[in-house]
């Protein structure tokens, strides 16, 4: 169950840190809309967080 909270609150903006990077995700996705160099890093990361929760929701239902 720890897997599960750690990995939901990564995303999260529960504190300071994490609302801090909430907010650079945030700016990075907005400058990802006119600056196309940044679209494969942006793929990446969404992928990546997808795939972490889509992990989380699967182990929920078993």
């Amino acid at each position: 169950m720890g897997f599960i909270i750690e990995s939901v609150c990564e995303v999260l903006p529960i504190n300071v840190e994490r609302k801090i990077e909430m907010e650079v995700w945030l700016a990075f996705s907005a400058k990802v809309l006119v600056d196309t160099t940044l679209h494969e890093l942006s793929n990446k990361v969404y992928n990546d967080m997808h795939q972490g929760l889509k992990n989380v929701v699967l182990t929920l239902q078993h």
